[in-house]
């Protein structure tokens, strides 16, 4: 459900100057763009409708990246389908990301992208008041844009998109969707078969049924189960944390949530925790929670308020978006909702009362917990025309659907849609998050990157698929003091010493864990979990300042982060008040029951295992 609020609030783009726009015909009758040796952003009239051809004409925009070898035909010409669905940019800016993606393949490949209808500068849909929190702005958008807005919707896309194709003289296209694209790729595959010559698609959001329809809104409730399903693999997968844990996932939940409930803490609130585990692609939050639910259900809650500030920090809520109205036109008209679709809004709402009143579908969390301005974004939507994005046809050309193992509606998604094309193929990355191929980073993103390169160069079935985003293990509880903290094992120190030392590692091991090439943001400055400051410099230097990972330890120094290897220069207060000097090096980033460090405890060289905790 993050990711249905994501889709609302749509992909912030750079501001650019737009580029100069084709939009007249070659010489041969095909668009000015099919000519260009270079990037084209161009324009194409099309009917509002494409039902009705002498309908209301509207102009999208698209943008086409020519092959860098002329000399020899393209091996394919690769149809992006983007997701957001979102515009393209002022300038342009999604079709460069995409050709940074794709840029291996463009020597001999050419690349198109066509914006969404609705949205940029392809007829944008406005309304002045939408707000996606308060679904009372909703129907008062879609009665602002009356009936024309039952025509931004995905099966007229993709008869964009098509005219697009032949405007450009392209042949037979190798479909590339991400996200909503992966929908939408779907659906072009299924109405314009003889045009396609292998289909990729990753991070499908949510299943569909035998014939087709996407089911978003009727899994409404079943990510929460399984994020939790998520967490408790990622317990399992790590020795510390499945020694420690114990229990079941979904009752220890449960018992957070009553806990948080009953003490009235406005900032650990069961909303803040729902946002916060809907984070679970994010390595740090995935190490943590377990740990920390642990935690404070035996009454240390500073953990879990680490968690909640570094996965759903407080916000104000989001002002107008006008700009989405496009969006929204196409999430409340493309899938299948719990509703009737001809019903009006009074209908739609009592039958979602009725379908709620059967239990609740969000537990451990409550449905106002879960959609606090009010549940069933869509209902106040007309949808008056029958337009499944997918048409009649399953083609038998090679499929792959890839989704990342904590994107876990887009793993459904991905199995379902496979199942539907006779040559489908299914691929889950380890540990992975929404479109590990198109925005992974580290090895992960390289892996899954390299297994979308090797399909679209030769579509069939791919082995070596093995990919995995999991480069940390869950902790299995978060010591308070350094007594608590295992032990180092090794030589060179004494008993006092390893621990002391494990203790200045966990300290600033936690500090390092932002720097997870696998996360995609990183705080300026932060709190250390139990006291002190931390500073995070561009160049991957930490610096510390009386930062306490425990209550009676205290860093002071900097840690750098270079690729993989992290090392740390500190002076170290410990419970006695005693003051040491320690430097460590080690590998940061793998997935291992014990990290080997080496360094100084005061000059005095060590080589250590530290082990989980």
């Amino acid at each position: 459900m993050r990711l249905l609020r994501t889709m609302l609030v749509g992909l912030m783009l750079a501001a650019a100057a737009p580029p100069a726009v084709a939009t007249a015909a070659a010489a041969d009758g095909r668009h000015e763009c099919a000519t260009a040796t270079s990037r084209c952003i161009g324009t194409l009239t099309v009917p509002l409708n494409w039902q009705d051809p002498q309908s209301e004409k509207i102009t999208v925009r698209f943008g086409y990246v020519p092959r860098a070898n002329r000399s020899r035909q393209a091996r394919t010409s690769i149809l992006v389908m983007p997701g957001g669905p979102s515009p393209l940019g002022p300038g342009g800016e999604r079709v460069d990301s995409f050709r940074q993606v794709l840029q291996p393949l463009l020597d001999d490949s050419d690349m198109t992208i066509v914006e969404f209808r609705g949205t940029g500068q392809s007829a944008p849909l406005r309304c002045e008041g939408l707000r996606p929190a308060k679904p009372e702005t909703v129907s008062q958008c879609a009665r602002d844009l009356g009936d024309r807005a039952q025509f931004f919707s995905s099966d007229q896309y993709v008869a964009d998109v098509e005219a697009v194709r032949a405007a450009l003289g392209l042949p037979k296209v190798t479909v590339v969707g991400s996200s909503w694209g992966a929908l939408t790729g779907q659906a072009y595959t299924t109405r314009y078969p003889d045009r396609v010559r292998a289909l990729y698609i990753e991070s499908m959001i949510g299943p569909l049924d035998e014939d087709g329809r996407w089911q978003l809104g009727a899994g409404d409730g079943r990510p929460i189960r399984e994020v939790i399903a998520g967490y408790a693999r990622a317990c399992r997968r790590s020795s510390a944390c499945r020694g420690a844990a114990g229990g079941d996932p979904e009752e220890r939940w449960d018992a957070v949530v009553r806990k948080m409930r009953a003490a009235g803490d406005g900032a650990l609130t069961p909303r803040r925790l729902f946002e916060a585990l809907q984070a679970i692609s994010d390595p740090v939050v995935a190490t943590d929670a377990t740990a920390a639910a642990a935690a404070y259900l035996v009454g240390d809650p500073v953990p879990l308020r680490r968690l909640l500030d570094r996965a759903a920090p407080p916000a104000p809520p989001p002002g107008p978006t006008p700009e989405r109205a496009g969006t929204t036109a196409y999430l409340c008209s493309d899938p299948s909702w719990p509703y009737g679709r001809t019903d009006d809004e009074a209908t739609r709402r009592r039958q979602l009362d009725d379908l709620h009143a059967g239990g609740n579908r969000y537990a451990p969390f409550t449905r106002a917990e879960v959609w606090p301005s009010g549940p069933d974004y869509c209902a106040g939507w007309p949808t008056p025309r029958e337009n499944n994005p997918f048409g009649p046809h399953r083609p038998a050309v090679p499929m792959l659907a890839v989704a990342g193992e904590f994107d876990p509606m887009a793993v459904v998604g991905a199995r379902s849609a496979a199942r539907l094309f006779p040559r489908g193929q299914a691929v889950t990355v380890l540990a992975g998050y929404h479109n590990p191929g198109v925005v992974g980073r580290g090895p992960g993103g390289e892996c899954a990157r390299r297994i979308m390169h090797r399909f679209i160069e030769n579509p069939g079935p791919v082995s070596g698929t093995s990919c995995a985003m999991a480069n940390y293990q869950a902790h299995g509880r978060f010591p308070a003091t350094v007594a608590a903290v295992p032990a180092a094992r090794g030589g060179g120190l004494g008993a006092p010493q390893r621990t002391l030392v494990a203790a200045a590692f966990a300290t600033v091991a936690d500090a390092v864990a932002v720097y997870n090439p696998h996360r995609a943001l990183r705080p300026g400055t932060e709190a250390g979990l139990r006291g002190g400051r931390l500073t995070n410099g561009g160049d991957g230097t930490i610096t510390l300042d009386q930062v306490r990972y425990v209550t009676d330890l205290a860093a002071t120094g900097t840690a750098k982060v270079t690729g993989g290897k992290a090392t740390a220069d500190l002076t170290v207060t410990g419970p006695d008040g005693a003051t040491h000097k320690v430097t460590l090096q080690w590998a940061a980033f793998t997935a291992t029951a014990t990290t080997p460090v080496t360094g100084t405890l005061n000059g005095r060289p060590f080589r250590l295992r530290v082990p989980g905790h």
